[in-house]
């Protein structure tokens, strides 16, 4: 799991950093569509927040790369439109953002 070892996560909450936002990835599991060795891995954080009707948030995030990672064999098969990074897509991965991040989501309660 290279790729893990090497982004750091930063995420917030209406704008309060979560603390060790790393740390909220699973456990890698085996991920059979895409071949025998391919793996995945989920970043869940539990945010303890109820929102009411209409209420809102804003959850905002970026996964960044402290340096390039070698190109990564593709087992997902063609992608349309093809990412504009490697890690899934095949081809090297240049340090920095591999998200196009931050992003940001606003989550609004029914």
């Amino acid at each position: 799991m290279v790729f893990l070892k090497d982004v750091t996560v930063t995420a917030s909450v209406d704008g309060t950093q979560i603390a060790n936002a790393n740390s909220y990835w699973s456990a890698p599991e085996p991920f059979p569509p895409a071949g025998p060795k391919a793996l995945t891995t989920v970043w869940t954080y539990p945010a303890g927040i109820t929102l009411g009707a209409g209420q809102s948030m804003i959850f905002a995030t970026d996964w960044v790369l402290a340096h390039a990672i070698g190109a990564v064999p593709n087992v997902l098969g063609p992608m349309t439109p093809p990412p504009p990074w490697g890690v899934f897509g095949g081809g090297a991965t240049p340090a920095g953002s591999i998200i196009g991040g931050p992003i940001t989501c606003t989550i609004t309660g029914t």
